[in-house]
């Protein structure tokens, strides 16, 4: 049987979200890789699983040392959003809401889903390696400083009420919605484009924490190893 790559749990709000499709993708290609929640939120992603589309290739592939894109869709219509560095080995991987190695923390949350949708829209979604063209430590520690709420930039502060206030009112937020995207029914969310669109207008002359592309793969200083 493949072998686990990456686990974590789903929630929305600040419940688990139970018996949920999770998709997740390096942004690669037009093809993502697809799972389930259990009944306690908890989701696990193997080295190999079914792939959407189901063309070109049937079964999706995670590969050590790229960046994950991970999405949980809810029934309502919304989904809640997180990231992951992908090691060798459990003890090497990262994520957006725990230390290394400490998947039992890796749980969804306005802060994840925040710094997601923003990486999300501002990589080169269906290209090889477009999200990891981010140094995934930049990322988590603009995600702590989103979960904390202290400095935040205006834009940054709408960001994140307007993910909780969008995830309530069961909202799909993607800024765009991708050829690997299972929920059918997905829109586009203007008010989450808007946002990211305000916050990379600001750029890091607003705030320095704001994570930047890299020049190229390979290239980021101080990025994680797997």
């Amino acid at each position: 049987m493949p072998s686990a790559a990456i686990t974590g749990e789903m929630s929305l709000s600040g419940n688990a979200l139970a018996n949920a499709t999770v998709a997740f993708t390096c942004g690669c290609s037009a093809q993502a890789g697809e799972t389930t929640t259990n009944a306690s939120g908890n989701y696990t992603i193997n080295t190999q699983a079914t792939a959407i589309p189901s063309v070109p290739q049937p079964t999706y592939t995670t590969v050590p040392g790229r960046n994950y894109m991970i999405i949980g869709y809810a029934s309502s219509g919304t989904q809640t959003w997180t990231m992951e560095f992908l090691g060798n080995t459990p003890a090497t991987n990262l994520n957006l809401s725990s230390s290394p190695g400490n998947a039992t923390a890796n749980v969804t949350d306005a802060a994840s889903t925040a710094a997601a949708l923003y990486i999300y829209e501002e990589s080169q979604n269906n290209s090889d390696q477009s999200f990891d063209l981010w140094n995934f430590n930049t990322i988590a520690t603009w995600t702590e400083k989103l979960r904390a709420g202290a400095g935040l930039s205006a834009h940054e502060t709408a960001l994140m009420n307007d993910v909780v206030a969008q995830q309530n009112a069961g909202k799909s937020l993607y800024p765009t919605v991708p050829a690997w995207n299972p929920q059918a029914g997905a829109t586009t969310n203007s008010t989450i484009a808007a946002d990211v669109q305000a916050i990379h207008a600001d750029g890091m002359a607003v705030d320095p924490a704001l994570p930047t592309p890299c020049p190229a793969i390979g290239q980021c200083t101080g990025a994680p190893t797997p």
